[in-house]
């Protein structure tokens, strides 16, 4: 719900679909690739596996931290415009 709101506020108006698009496709992979991806990694090493979500992890939440700071950003200067 709410992400496709944020994705569809902060692509250009004319590449909404697209953006949407791209999401879904993003979305429909991870399903796919991930549990591949973990269960061969988990019977290469469990020990592996674990440090990949922890990574993974991490790295994940610095995206979304900056991708709330861009948004925050955007909001503020378009408040500034239309003050």
């Amino acid at each position: 719900g709410s992400f496709q709101a944020i994705v569809a506020s902060m692509a250009p108006e004319h590449m909404r679909g697209r953006y949407a698009g791209a999401m879904g496709l993003a979305w429909g992979a991870s399903g796919l690739v991930g549990p591949v991806a973990g269960a061969t990694l988990y019977s290469w090493s469990a020990t592996a596996l674990w440090w990949a979500c922890l990574v993974l992890g991490i790295v994940a939440g610095c995206g979304e931290s900056w991708l709330i700071g861009r948004i925050d950003a955007r909001n503020r200067a378009t408040a500034a415009a239309v003050a």
